[in-house]
């Protein structure tokens, strides 16, 4: 490199721009190579003792660098002018003397000496300073003290401001130097000069306030250096001046405050000063709300400062705030910023420590979203942090015992599993929606748990680290599947994965664990034998749980759940082999559980354990009545009542088995207080936001609480609270949905603005699908709650009272069957007395479920002669059974009739629902049919609705018949059927095979009062709400019609099969039937049974030959009575064909 060749180029290249004016030999890329080359080639080797060969070349190099600098700058145009090329050329110039033969003319005013202009050179300095905020160059610090550090003759204003420059520009020198390189000299320099800038100006004077600032920070920073309290002290007294003033630095000043009170805190420890720092930033912020390069800095210092002052004050509000703060700096934050996955999880941490102060559920679901934040901003490659999985596992834990909060556990979970994959949280996700479907019984929340539970096991190998314990929790999964009724083949499933977990990985388990698997193992060979009989299964189990207590200290809270199991498995022993010996050891070692169990786990399942100890005491006082002491059973009713605790399903289980025990041991005060309290839990078991598919199972669950309730009322002499109690306990899906729809005159009249919002909040019920009920519906019953704060509307959709429900009854008598462990009977309902209570002793439980067996049996035989004489001969069996157990006392009690038949409604209970009453008889001689027009209802309160609806005005008939069903049997009467009544009733819908689709009934539907089926119908027995009407291209379901909202309709005759079939769930009597009644229907016909078309198309024919000509159908049961008389007279040995038709409805 020749430095004196480069040197004559730069020169050349200089002279010739000023005298030619060229730019390129000053702008251009090659010029900028040379005096880069200038520069390098006169640096001495030693620059403490350079050469006098190096010394030359160094001034030479300054000379000519500072003119092509200036010239560069003064080339630009002024307002794009760059000041970091002035202050190099000030900089470089600096090594001479200020005279004209040797610096730029326009330079002699800002340079010192005696050419000087003070007003520039304050002005210059001061722009230069101003850069340095943007761009962090030195050089325009060091051509600001150049400029500053000597002047020529100046009047005082003039020198202070340059002083005060000179301080700034010494303060901005240190802050900018590289760390470790720092001159604390600047520092003393800056607060010396400050101090002089102040002592020369007047508080009122507009510099003071911005002198005070740079004071301020200039005692800050050398406090930072030599750590001397008084500086700092200095700093916090005039940062507090400046910033009580109005100034537009006053946010700069507030942040250098913010700074010098945290810095006091670090210094002192006392708290007020970090109290002061938060108010600081809040004020900056505050005041600058969009300032984005202030909240990057002020308040991510903030954020720490808040979550500090929480830790020292645990003051929630601290925290709810750095939370709040941090997200702004996130939210403000340019991308790729490197700190905002590290701030993401300090707010995702300090959300839940937020949580778990307060345990609101904002909160959680606050922490949950910044967790789901944090996981999105770490790296993919980066594992799962630690304190995420720790949180998840913590929110399921809480959702087990505040169920408000599963749904956002369930939430957290999907999320983490969105960003990355995990066995651990999958699992514990699968665990969390089934206990979710346990609570509410939502058949798609056990499809995603066993879904996730197939992918935690899906490539699992055995040397996994938590092979034993994944594969345990999965099959806890499958028992819930197993349990759930619908699938009991998850049961074998769930019991051959935790024999593998102890045949394979038991070594993999600490004892505690293997405990548990033993256990649940035990708990699951149970649960088969009770379905199976298998005694093998049962002595596993009792062998399986003595092993696991074995594993465990005698003091140890995990054995009460393995003692209660035990206890389970010796109960099903002795329903095995009937042996005393069993049950009592079944009820020392639930005792033993419920007096030894401790601890959350033994809490959630105390009320099970209360359950199946009152099962084991009624089944020894069935088997030896003297050993169950009454005292004992007092103290269990008296735990039960005094443990508000616990999920209503467990709870009403409880106090169902409870009550039945007192029931059988004559405390009947006892049973009575107890099957009430149970019954009042029903529909809190059915949460309203479900569909009937998932709620009818859980209700079906509880089978026989309300047919016992009603039998205590009456063993208590107490008929009216029998009806009450049967009214609560039967058709809860069907007055959930009656509750929204019940008419709103009386309400428009007093509150028509609360009645506008309820009749909204319905319609928006309906309308919504069942993912978006559970909001709608919490809303529904708010609005529920202020209507009876109303004076009159007090019991607005409450469970009706006796008085209420006798109105539904204006002639003729309803007739509620009731079937009870201990008593059976039926009771006579009319409009104007009190009720009668008719004793049935014949009526046994083992005989109706004798009964219920037969009939389904022969009613889902398979067409055959065989099966067509086995069906005659029950089904004539059954109505004999009927008539001498039950319908032939009822009639004794009801007198004989008049010159009409009876008027009959029959409202039985349970599975007495599945029975045809109204044809009860023995062959030849007079029954049911000769005594009583019969009609059927659910409730009495679905009569009353029934009743109450308006009458039709007009006669719009909507026919369908399909003869021809995709996948499905011919049916060659149903065209017959529909022609002739379409040739009788002329309308404008009828739609017959391939026109009628899903989408022409759904759209006629609307505007019929008239509907006539004839077509295939499903109905599953064990599933009444999955029943639908089979159309050309789908089906309509029970649901479907459910939803339907029709002002005027009057009849559904449904020639359709099984349409009135209860299934399991009687007391719901969820089916084609009472959807349409829901719907709006007055009167509905339909059948029990399949019957044969040709026979069904006669019956509605001729049924609709006995309806009088007009718009109503209010002879609808007399017509239909008339009907099946005749076919009665037809096939007296056919009941299958006649019995089956039925009406419901006034």
């Amino acid at each position: 490199m020749d430095f004196w060749r480069d040197a004559t180029d730069l020169t050349q290249r200089i002279e010739r721009y000023r005298s030619l004016g060229n730019q390129d030999d000053i702008l251009e890329q090659a010029a900028c190579v040379v005096a880069e080359r200038v520069w390098l080639g006169a640096q001495p080797t030693d620059s403490y003792s350079p050469t006098n060969e190096e010394s030359s070349r160094f001034r030479n190099a300054c000379y000519l660098l500072g003119w092509w600098h200036f010239l560069r700058y003064e080339h630009a145009p002024f307002e794009v002018s760059d000041p970091g090329e002035l202050a190099r050329a000030i900089v470089y110039l600096a090594e001479f003397p200020f005279e004209e033969w040797t610096v730029p003319a326009d330079l002699l005013t800002i340079l010192p000496g005696h050419r000087a202009d003070p007003r520039v050179q304050a002005s210059v300095a001061a722009g230069l300073l101003r850069s340095v905020q943007d761009s962090g160059d030195l050089t325009a610090v060091e051509a600001a003290i150049v400029i500053c550090s000597s002047h020529g003759e100046t009047n005082p204003e003039e020198e202070v401001q340059l002083v005060g420059l000179l301080a700034v520009a010494h303060r901005l020198r240190f802050q900018h130097t590289a760390a470790g390189e720092e001159d604390p000299e600047d520092l003393h320099l800056a607060v010396e000069g400050g101090e002089l800038l102040l002592t020369a100006l007047r508080p009122d004077d507009p510099r003071y306030v911005p002198a005070v600032g740079n004071l301020a920070v200039a005692y800050r920073l050398r406090f930072g250096t030599h750590r001397d309290w008084e500086d700092l002290r200095r700093a916090i007294e005039l940062g507090e001046s400046a910033t009580n003033a109005v100034h537009p630095e006053r946010d700069d000043m507030l942040a250098d405050l913010s700074t010098a009170y945290d810095d006091a805190y670090e210094h002192t420890g006392e708290l007020s000063y970090l109290h002061a720092c938060a108010s600081s930033a809040d004020r900056a912020l505050a005041a600058f709300p969009d300032d984005t390069e202030l909240l990057g800095t002020l308040g991510l210092k903030l954020c720490y400062v808040r979550q500090t002052l929480f830790g020292a004050t645990r003051d929630h509000a601290e925290l709810a705030g750095s939370i709040e703060i941090g997200l702004r700096v996130v939210g403000a934050a340019p991308a790729g910023w490197p700190e905002q996955t590290s701030l993401l999880l300090q707010l995702s941490m300090a959300g839940w420590v937020l949580f778990d102060c307060t345990g609101a559920a904002e909160d959680l679901r606050r922490a949950i979203e910044l967790s789901e934040q944090a996981l999105r901003a770490t790296p993919e490659n980066s594992r799962l942090p630690d304190f995420i999985l720790t949180q998840f596992a913590k929110c399921v834990d809480t959702a087990a015992t505040d169920s408000d909060t599963i749904g956002m556990a369930i939430e957290f979970g999907e999320r983490i599993l969105e960003v990355r994959p995990s066995r651990t949280v999958r699992s514990k996700l699968a665990s969390t929606y089934a206990w979710r479907f346990l609570r509410t019984g939502v058949t798609r929340d056990l499809d995603s748990a066993l879904r996730h539970a197939d992918q935690v096991l899906a490539g699992l190998t055995a040397d996994h680290p938590q092979h034993a314990w994944l594969t345990a929790e999965t099959a806890g999964i499958h028992i819930t599947a197993s349990e759930s009724g619908r699938r009991p083949a998850h049961l074998d499933s769930a019991i051959e994965v935790l024999e593998r977990v102890l045949a394979d990985a038991a070594d993999a388990l600490t004892d505690h664990d293997r405990a548990a698997v033993k256990s649940n193992l035990a708990t699951a060979l149970v649960s088969r034998a009770r379905l199976t009989g298998t005694p093998e299964d049962i002595a596993s189990a009792i062998d399986l749980t003595d092993g696991a207590l074995r594993l465990l200290a005698h003091d140890d809270p995990a054995r009460a759940p393995i003692v209660a199991a035990q206890g389970s498995a010796w109960h099903a022993r002795f329903d095995v082999t009937g042996n005393a010996y069993d049950l009592r050891k079944a009820v020392r070692a639930t005792e033993q559980a419920l007096a030894t169990g401790s601890g959350p786990v033994a809490d959630r399942l105390r009320l099970r354990w209360l359950a199946n100890l009152a099962q084991a005491y009624q089944d020894l006082h069935d088997t030896a009545a003297g050993e169950v002491d009454h005292g004992r059973v007092a103290a269990l009713a008296e735990q039960w009542r005094s443990g508000q605790t616990g999920e209503p399903a467990e709870r009403m289980y409880a106090g169902f088995a409870l009550g039945s025990l007192t029931h059988a041991m004559g405390d009947h005060d006892i049973a009575v207080e107890l099957l009430d309290a149970a019954v009042a839990l029903l529909p809190t078991t059915a949460p309203r936001a479900n569909d009937w598919y998932d709620n009818e199972p859980r209700l079906r669950n509880h089978f026989g609480l309300t047919e016992e309730a009603v039998a205590a009322h009456i063993t208590g002499s107490d008929p009216r609270g029998a009806v009450e109690i049967a009214e609560a306990g039967r058709g809860v899906l069907l007055s959930s949905a009656l509750d929204t729809r019940s008419d709103l005159t009386d309400l428009a009249a007093a509150q028509p603005g609360l009645a506008r919002a309820f009749d909204r909040s319905r319609r928006q019920f309906d309308a919504v699908g069942a993912a978006s009920r559970p909001g709608t519906w919490a809303d529904h019953q708010r609005l529920l709650e202020q209507i009876r704060t109303t004076a009159g509307f007090e019991r607005f959709l409450q469970p009706p009272r006796f008085t209420d429900l006798r109105s539904s009854v204006p002639a003729g008598a309803a007739v509620l069957i009731n079937s009870g462990k201990h008593r059976s009977d039926a009771i006579i309902v009319t409009g104007d007395a009190e009720p009668i209570v008719v004793a049935l002793p014949g009526l046994r439980n083992d005989g109706v479920l004798f009964w219920v067996a037969s009939l389904l049996g022969v009613i889902s035989d398979p067409p055959s002669l065989a099966g067509a004489l086995r069906r005659r001969r029950v089904l004539r069996d059954l109505l004999a059974w009927l008539w001498t157990t039950t319908a032939e006392r009822v009639f004794e009690a009801l007198g004989p009739p008049g010159p009409e038949a009876h008027r009959v409604w029959w409202v039985p209970t349970g599975l007495l629902g599945l029975f045809p009453w109204h044809a009860a008889g023995l062959p030849g001689r007079p029954g049911s049919l000769d005594l009583a027009v019969s009609s059927y209802a659910p409730t009495l309160r679905v009569l009353a609705h029934a009743h109450s609806r308006p009458v039709a005005s007009t006669r719009r008939q909507l026919t369908v018949a399909l003869e021809h069903t995709p996948g499905l049997p011919r049916l060659p009467g149903t065209v017959a059927e529909a022609a002739h009544l379409h040739a009788s009733r002329p309308g404008p819908h009828m739609l017959v095979d391939s026109a009628a689709t899903v989408a022409a009934v759904r759209a006629a539907l609307p505007a019929t009062t008239w509907a006539h089926f004839a077509c295939h119908a499903v109905s599953d027995f064990n599933a009444p709400a999955g029943g639908a009407i089979h159309l050309e291209d789908g089906v309509i379901t029970v649901t479907d019609i459910s939803r339907l909202r029709l002002r005027s309709a009057e009849l559904a005759y449904l020639s359709a099969c099984s349409t009135a079939d209860r299934g399991l769930g009687a007391n719901e009597s969820i089916n084609l039937a009472s959807a349409f009644h829901l719907a709006g229907f007055r009167h509905v016909v339909a059948t029990l049974w399949p019957l044969n078309d040709t026979i069904a198309a006669g019956a509605a024919r001729a049924f609709y030959q006995h309806l009088p000509d007009g718009t109503t159908a209010d002879d609808a049961a007399l017509a239909l009575h008339r009907v099946i008389r005749k076919l009665r007279a037809e096939h007296p040995n056919r009941p299958d064909l006649w019995a089956g038709l039925i009406h419901s409805g006034p």
